[in-house]
């Protein structure tokens, strides 16, 4: 890490040198200091943040949405919703592929066969369980048939999981975890495996103008007290940071930070084909024993609030949990559960770690609270790729995480919870549940879809296949000279519009 820090200050200092004879414009080229290893770049497959926050950047969507949650054109540029359930959308001309390929009405239709795949497991499926057939009716529309109403089908449309990818790339690699290619604004150039993954400025990009940067440079930082002395040097111009570092940064005048809400929530996951976690009664003394408080102001500072399972970013879906019975740190009450359950001396556990920092103290903080009811809990620490192994294989126990609530009530409930879906990885199965998933699907009242999930959010919160903690705030360290840079709930991590100045 310490070579790797070495050629980024030397890219840096290079960087803010290297400006054309008149000096009015500094190298663009962005550094970007984060917390955690990819686990690859394939939009089909990756949920891991390290991940999206990559792919993000190299693929492009039918639709985009902002952080207003309206919808805008991306590679469609207009769509409309035709009799019987259908919607055609009319694609961009002359968008490339970064292989210098067109994009076709074809790919479209490639890209969401293969989303729907049983075989890929792809975490878009559940989204799209509503599509029955996707036609390319010239090489520029593209006809979806859906099988019934779906409230949620467009805005799943600019999901950063239902990417257009190109077919015979797919087919010669097998994926693109190691070879992306998209048609967004920045092309992959090369991966360093716990060093940095660097992009470059795609010059066939289809907004005119974008991007303004030449190179984006992702730097593996694993190390708090590193990204913000990279940042301090000059030698990164952003760091994504907790909110324990901003006492240390307080009157720098070379450092500016911005920060939101997030629509995420940390969470604990339960592996309920194990016992004792498929007995609900000890998920609900888990629960009372966790101390939520404790876990905001311990591993974020305060800067979190205690949420369900749709965020609090949420405001028009998600319920006022603070109340709820399970929520309260209860240890008489925990004890008894347990007992009830046939554990009155409490048990072993392990709980999987380490997909960040942050999710690894929240665990580290459980084991001590668990242990009020000799609940005797081990960290099984892993790299990325084990984790996500772990977590689409089922192999944990139970597991610290951190997942995105997404723009939709739907993906907190469905994308997760129900029975059928490949991101349940949980085990858990309500008929309810599936049947109120499917009525918010169909549901296009707000009112009503409320009401839905309302219920459904209730139900969760007795049944506790997750326990959820709290939405962080996050934190932003970037130099004064980026500009253009956006960090809103639902629009955040990209850098369309990015420049040095």
């Amino acid at each position: 890490m310490l070579f790797g820090l070495a050629i980024l200050l030397a890219a840096s200092v290079f960087a803010r040198g290297s400006q054309d004879t008149a000096g009015a414009r500094p190298a663009q080229d962005f550094i970007y200091a984060y917390e955690a290893e990819p686990a690859g770049f394939d939009p089909c497959l990756n949920t891991a943040h390290a991940s999206i926050r990559i792919h993000k950047q190299i693929f492009s969507t039918l639709l985009w949405q902002d952080g207003n949650l309206d919808l805008h054109p991306d590679i469609a540029e207009r769509w409309t919703e035709g009799p019987g359930n259908t919607y055609i959308f009319n694609l961009r001309r002359g968008v490339k592929f970064h292989n210098g390929r067109e994009l076709k009405a074809a790919d479209v239709v490639y890209s969401y066969q293969r989303m729907k795949d049983p075989n890929i497991g792809s975490v878009a499926r559940s989204y799209f369980a509503k599509v029955d057939k996707v036609e390319a009716v010239d090489d520029y529309t593209v006809r979806f048939t859906l099988s019934g109403p779906d409230a949620t089908f467009l805005n799943y449309t600019s999901s950063v999981y239902a990417a257009i990818v190109p077919r015979e790339v797919v087919e010669q690699y097998g994926d693109l975890n190691n070879n992306p290619i998209g048609t967004g604004p920045f092309k992959f150039k090369e991966r360093i495996p716990g060093n940095r993954v660097v992009l470059e400025k795609n010059p066939d990009y289809f907004i005119p103008g974008e991007p303004k940067l030449d190179t984006l440079t992702f730097v593996i930082m694993t190390d708090e007290s590193a990204r913000l002395n990279a940042l301090r040097t000059g030698a990164v111009h952003l760091a994504f940071l907790p909110a324990s570092n901003l006492p240390l940064v307080r009157g720098n005048r070379d450092i500016v930070v911005k920060d939101f809400l997030t629509a995420d929530y940390d969470y604990l996951g339960f592996n309920l084909t194990e016992a004792p976690f498929n007995d609900v009664r000890v998920r609900q003394a888990i629960s009372l024993l966790i101390d939520r408080q404790e876990l905001i102001g311990t591993t974020y500072d305060g800067n979190a609030e205690i949420t369900g399972p749709v965020p609090v970013a949420m405001k028009k879906y998600a319920i006022d949990v603070k109340n709820n019975e399970f929520y309260k740190s209860d240890v008489n009450r925990a004890r008894a559960l347990l007992a009830a359950a046939g554990y009155p001396n409490g048990f072993d556990m392990k709980i999987t770690a380490g997909i960040t920092k942050l999710t690894t103290d929240n665990a580290q903080i459980i084991v001590s609270q668990l242990a009020k009811a000799n609940i005797k809990a081990e960290i099984v620490m892993m790299e990325t790729a084990q984790y996500v192994a772990a977590w689409r294989q089922r192999t944990h126990q139970t597991m610290s995480g951190l997942n995105g609530g997404g723009a939709d009530p739907d993906r907190s409930i469905g994308l997760f919870f129900e029975s059928t879906s490949a991101t349940n990885v949980w085990g858990y199965k309500n008929d309810r549940i599936d049947q109120l998933v499917a009525a918010g699907r169909l549901e296009t009242n707000e009112a009503r879809r409320y009401t839905i999930y309302k219920e459904a959010q209730e139900i969760i919160l007795q049944d506790l296949p997750n326990l959820f903690f709290q939405s962080p705030k996050t934190f932003y360290f970037m130099r004064p000279n980026v500009d253009g840079f956006t960090a809103e709930t639902y629009y955040y991590d990209y850098f369309k519009g990015v420049s040095l100045k």
